[in-house]
């Protein structure tokens, strides 16, 4: 922080000429702060350095007009340096540091350490030095010709950050719990919420504390970065606190959600039995928790996730649809070849039979899949013992499970579609080079922003709506940044499966049943176990 000082000199007594060495040949003197030297005979620099080893107060700035003076020897008068004080003061540009440096030698020092401290603390007061005097230093020995630090400013402390918090979503992670015998499998797919409930939070910026230079002038502190809600004013409504906090709670009842990075309430449904004639078929913009069943031959329909949370399952519902979310079924779905689930994400189940499944994203399922056709991004069974049966199972990149066929070989149909590698390698790093086009662009507009926080207080009305319209840009970004970065790592996820799509088989694969990945068909007459999947057009096996 002290890299660039101006120098004070403390002047003691110096005339404005003052010989320091005379021989008739050469003459060395000062006047004021210049070094100068006549030469009459030519001189080597090795002898020159002996006239003036003695001499702290002598410093040689200028070497080639000495070398060019000690060689011409014209006995011309030549600048060659720095007559130096004896009490050399340096403060630091920003006037946060002073440093003195005694020119003198140790001896003259020691035999004059009242005097010199007296002078000392003198230029100290004259520089206006008031602040931060290191008085153990001063009032103690002290070393010549060396650089002390004698005077520290107290620095500023910096502001905090704002301090954002939101509502903690549940991890939608399916969970199969073993209790007394009985299988649940649970996942927290939806987050109720009632009115007034709490969603967020901020803790302000802080200013900071100023800090204050040597010479006692205050240095003002650089305040922290502020940060801003996002929340759907709509659904969400924002209070100030007492303690100058900023509170976020549900203006409606509903489910949490986050969308573009923004916190919202969207519908929610609770149905606290069946849907069953009592309630007639469903078709709901929002979310949906139905804590019985779905009657056979009965309806959901809901836009956003629908959660099913009986414990004896789904039977033959005609359908259940999520356009835009995922379903979980607690206890499973026995769908008698008639009940169909469709979801625009992804499908949660702890078991399935004779049931079709079309899902954009994943379908997990906790034990077994019976006769099912399942028509998915992926498809998981990932407890050893969990089995595919019959049916078929069809995913873009990956299916896993414990078991595929039986023991007495039933027919059971793998299918990967597969991707091109090289294709997504591809996609995957333009995207992410649009990703730091947007974030280039948000720190970009986030430093404009902190520009007119600093000036807060000078801005006329024109600039504070500029203010305020690039901050919704921000938040716009924001929300942009956040979606493309889960793209991302849903792209990493598909490129860390082996080959060009893979069948991973925990525990083995029944004779009769038939793998096949990217047009390539492995019918299995032997039970096997392990990684199938297809590299440079070639179907592969390899141990897990």
């Amino acid at each position: 922080m002290h890299d660039v000082f101006i120098r004070v000199k403390q002047r003691t007594g110096e005339v404005y000429d003052l010989v320091h060495y005379s021989d008739g040949i050469v003459e060395i003197y000062s006047k004021e702060e210049d070094l100068f030297i006549k030469c009459r005979k030519p001189m080597d620099l090795k002898s020159f350095n002996e006239l003036i080893i003695n001499s702290p107060r002598l410093q040689v700035t200028k070497f080639t007009a000495l070398r060019d003076t000690l060689i011409k020897a014209n006995g011309e008068e030549t600048v060659i340096g720095l007559y130096k004080p004896e009490i050399e003061l340096e403060i630091s540009k920003d006037e946060m540091a002073a440093f003195v440096r005694l020119n003198m030698l140790q001896s003259e020092y020691n035999s004059n350490v009242e005097a010199v401290m007296s002078d000392l603390l003198q230029c100290l007061r004259e520089n206006n030095i008031k602040v931060g005097l290191m008085t153990d230093v001063i009032m103690n020995p002290m070393e010549v010709q060396k650089r002390i630090q004698v005077a520290a400013g107290i620095g500023p402390i910096p502001g905090e950050d704002a301090k954002i918090k939101y509502y903690e979503m549940a991890v939608k992670k399916p969970e199969l719990k073993t209790d007394g015998g009985v299988d649940h499998f649970d996942i927290h797919l939806i987050d109720p919420i009632e009115i007034g409930d709490w969603l967020g939070e901020k803790t302000p910026l802080t200013e900071g504390i100023e800090g204050t230079t040597i010479k006692g002038d205050s240095v003002p502190p650089k305040p922290g970065k502020d940060s801003q809600l996002r929340f759907d004013p709509e659904t969400v409504q924002q209070f100030p606190t007492a303690s100058g906090n900023l509170v976020l709670r549900a203006r409606i009842p509903g489910a949490v959600a986050i969308v573009d990075q923004m916190i919202r309430v969207d519908n929610h449904l609770m149905i606290n039995g069946n849907v069953d004639y009592s309630t007639g078929n469903i078709d709901f913009d929002g979310h949906v928790t139905i804590k019985g069943t779905v009657e056979d031959c009965f309806t959901v329909l809901a836009t956003k996730d629908i959660m099913i949370l009986g414990p004896m399952g789904v039977g033959a519902a005609t359908l259940i649809q999520s356009r835009e979310g995922s379903i979980s079924i607690k206890g499973g779905i026995n769908g008698k070849g008639v009940a169909l689930l469709k979801a625009g994400k992804n499908v949660y189940l702890k078991y399935v039979s004779e049931t079709n499944i079309e899902a954009t994203g994943m379908v997990q399922i906790g034990v077994y899949a019976y006769d099912a056709v399942i028509n998915a991004a992926k498809v998981e069974l990932l407890k050893r013992g969990a089995k595919v049966v019959g049916g078929k199972i069809i995913a873009k990149h990956q299916i896993i499970t414990g078991i595929i066929g039986n023991q007495y070989e039933r027919e059971t149909s793998i299918c990967v579609l597969g991707f091109d590698r090289v294709q997504m390698k591809t996609e995957m790093e333009n995207l992410n080079n649009y990703y730091l086009s947007v974030l280039e662009r948000a720190n970009k507009i986030k430093r404009q922003t902190e520009i007119f926080q600093l000036n807060m207080d000078q801005l006329d009305q024109k600039a504070v709506n500029t203010y305020h319209l690039m901050l919704k840009e921000l938040d716009k970004i924001v929300g942009e940044i956040g979606n493309i970065k889960e793209k991302l790592m849903n792209m990493e996820e598909v490129l860390r499966i082996r080959g060009d799509g893979e069948v991973k088989i925990l525990d083995q694969v029944f004779p009769k049943s038939s793998l096949e990945i990217k047009n390539h068909i492995k019918r299995v007459n032997d039970v096997l176990t392990g990684s199938f999947y297809v590299k440079d057009n070639i179907m592969h096996h390899s141990d897990l």
